[in-house]
């Protein structure tokens, strides 16, 4: 569970436009649409550094809030310097004064800097995704869980062999209590029975 909520808060912590890369990298991003663009070809950018280009591949519907967005690749040159740079999709035509938000791009040296800048401490520990860790412990979780069930149905059944049972549920009511535990006509318990309640 901490390793997940770990996973969830880099997105709360770090900004959807921040894109973290080394040099000569190429990968995909997204942004939203202004209302001046209806198509990849209304689009251009605009960019700190001319190491750093945009190619716009299709108009989509955003995942979450279903707004218009763009899908394209940011291809990032070998021979930029590390350091924030500021880029920004715009329409070629516009009168609006509506900007999409620009995208921060910081350039690290080397892959080592950008795990050790991650918000998410397991990525800074280990190297690696905080869900891939989390999806890694689910078989070790999907057999304790088996184990506990497997033996606490041992456990009952040789509590019931010796006359035994815990009880699992206590309900108070308007004449005393009502106790519920495991045992019954097959361990010798009929109505009027009396039991030991330890």
């Amino acid at each position: 569970m901490l390793v997940l909520l770990d996973g969830l808060l880099v997105h709360f912590r770090e900004p959807a436009n921040l894109v973290k890369v080394l040099p000569g990298a190429s990968l995909e991003i997204n942004g939203e649409l202004t209302e001046e663009a209806r198509q990849i070809e209304d689009l251009t950018f605009t960019s700190d550094s001319n190491q750093l280009t945009v190619t716009f591949e299709a108009l989509h519907q955003g995942y979450f809030l279903g707004g218009d967005m763009w899908r394209g690749r940011l291809i990032v040159g070998r021979d930029i310097s590390p350091g924030q740079y500021n880029l920004s999709v715009i329409p070629r035509r516009t009168d609006s004064p509506r900007k999409a938000p620009a995208f921060r791009i910081l350039v690290f040296p080397e892959a080592l800097s950008i795990r050790k800048s991650s918000t998410s401490a397991v990525r800074r520990w280990f190297g690696v995704s905080a869900f891939a860790v989390a999806a890694g412990c689910l078989p070790g979780i999907l057999l304790a869980f088996g184990a506990v069930y497997l033996l606490a149905g041992k456990r009952e059944a040789l509590l019931a062999a010796g006359g035994q049972a815990e009880i699992y549920q206590v309900i108070r009511g308007d004449d005393g209590y009502e106790i519920h535990f495991g045992l019954g006509t097959d361990h010798g318990i009929s109505l009027g029975a009396k039991v030991a309640i330890f």
